[in-house]
């Protein structure tokens, strides 16, 4: 954002005595695990569609046999960008005393065209039926399943890089306890809500000519204390080390202030904010 904080005087502010600074989630563990659990969910519905399918049709080979006791139901095919290509094709076999019905899908790099698509089984595996369509297709089927599969990992390992990171920063809070605090101003990036009824606030601490990117989730009834009417702008606490700062929520709740020393500082700041035309 590159924007200046708002030049405030927060001296005596705060009480001058220690606090004990009780730390904010900084991403909570339901909030993280039911990620993962939704990446896990995905990747397992990707290979129950396309992968199992893919694995069948590769031990079938490239000698496949006509399916004459076979009939295709319904043929349907989408091209995304003219690059992609998803096929679902219904079947139905009579292989077996009684006839079964499935549905095999395909996804594969390029289009389907306008071949009709025929019914074929392995000469080794006569129970497997699959189709030439995707035989001919085996590599760009093989490609985008990998490619899938790589994005899945790559979130997967974001999202376990952002977990590792706020618990380190939860660490970091905790380290303020007890040592002198002083009110900063820090830049708010964004805020993310989070089922159920918890919101992320994402903000940039500069401090030492360094930019440190911040994460602190809070209810989504609170809201940190915003110093300008943009909201772009909000109150933190610093110590004295390299501690990021800690973003403070409407309540104080991070920090351990009695009731007459909240209200003292919320008045000492509003009447800073009134005075600087902020509020």
């Amino acid at each position: 954002m590159n924007t200046r904080p708002p030049q405030i005087d927060f001296s005596g502010m705060l009480p001058d005595r220690p606090i004990t600074v009780r730390p904010p989630t900084t991403v909570g563990r339901l909030s993280a695990l039911g990620m993962f659990v939704l990446l896990f969910t995905i990747a397992s519905i990707v290979w129950t569609l396309l992968g199992a399918d893919l694995v069948r049709d590769w031990r079938i080979g490239r000698d496949p046999v006509a399916a004459s006791d076979a009939r295709i139901e319904e043929v349907r095919c989408r091209s995304w960008l003219y690059i992609f290509a998803l096929c679902s094709i219904s079947v139905a076999d009579g292989a077996a005393a009684e006839e079964k019905k499935a549905t095999i899908r395909y996804a594969f790099i390029g289009r389907q065209g306008e071949k009709a698509v025929a019914l074929v089984r392995g000469r080794s595996r006569e129970a497997r039926l699959a189709t030439d369509l995707g035989l001919e297709r085996l590599y760009g089927r093989t490609l985008v399943l990998m490619l899938i599969g790589l994005a899945l990992v790559a979130a997967i390992g974001a999202v376990a890089s952002v977990v590792h990171k706020a618990n380190r920063q939860r660490a970091a809070f905790a380290g303020l306890s007890r040592q002198p605090l002083t009110p900063v101003p820090v830049e708010i990036e964004r805020s993310n809500a989070l089922p159920p009824r918890r919101r992320i606030w994402v903000y940039l601490d500069d401090h030492g000519g360094r930019q440190e990117r911040t994460i602190v989730e809070m209810h989504s009834k609170e809201r940190p204390i915003f110093l300008t009417r943009d909201e772009r702008w909000a109150l933190a606490v610093r110590g004295l080390g390299s501690a990021p700062a800690l973003l403070l929520d409407g309540n104080l709740k991070c920090l351990d202030l009695s009731q007459d020393e909240k209200i003292a500082f919320f008045e000492a700041c509003r009447a800073e904010l009134q005075k600087r035309g902020l509020i």
